[in-house]
């Protein structure tokens, strides 16, 4: 369950955020379609290059958790600018750090399960079914969210803002979970 609301934190804002983020640029900042599919690409170029690295660093440092909090406190502040009058080439920065930070967390929240000492593997399959299952249901509901703020404020960057908030459960979910990295093994 925690690591499904830590999922379901990053997914649904990242998600939600990338449906939307098109129309709300050409919409409400004035921009090109063109520069506003730019701007939306790099989105997953950015959650690529995390996914690469996050694997990678997290056995390097020995330690999962490092590589989830922060993205909890660092997203919404980058959310709330990627909605911001900011010029589009520091819009394009910060949507890079959004695409790097939603995606940062999943690589060592995936592995999590699989480093619990005394998990069978019959379990960490359900368990892993269930942080899916829970992961899934925010990245159903977050869509709606936003357009119900939307169509009650007139206007899509409330529903955004909003929405942006939900990554800060990287940071709470982390306060319950054991830290499972190469480097906790060793101590054990």
């Amino acid at each position: 369950y925690i690591l499904g609301m830590a999922s379901l934190g990053g997914a649904t804002a990242y998600l939600a955020f990338l449906l939307f983020v098109p129309t709300f640029l050409v919409q409400e900042r004035g921009l090109s379609l063109a520069t506003a599919g730019l701007i939306s690409a790099v989105f997953p170029a950015a959650g690529l290059v995390s996914n690469v690295l996050a694997g990678v660093l997290s056995d390097r440092v020995g330690r999962r958790k490092v590589f989830i909090w922060p993205a909890g406190l660092v997203l919404p502040p980058l959310y709330f600018l990627a909605v911001s009058p900011i010029p589009v080439a520091l819009l394009i920065a910060v949507v890079f750090g959004v695409g790097f930070f939603a995606w940062l967390p999943f690589p060592p929240i995936n592995s999590i399960a699989y480093e619990l000492p005394g998990v069978r593997p019959a379990e960490i399959a359900v368990g892993q079914a269930l942080m899916q299952a829970v992961s899934g249901i925010g990245i159903l509901c977050g869509p709606v969210i936003v357009g119900q703020i939307a169509a009650a404020a007139g206007s899509l960057r409330p529903g955004m803002i909003v929405i942006g908030m939900f990554p800060v459960l990287f940071a709470l979910t982390c306060l319950s979970l054991p830290e499972t990295g190469p480097k906790a093994h060793a101590r054990r």
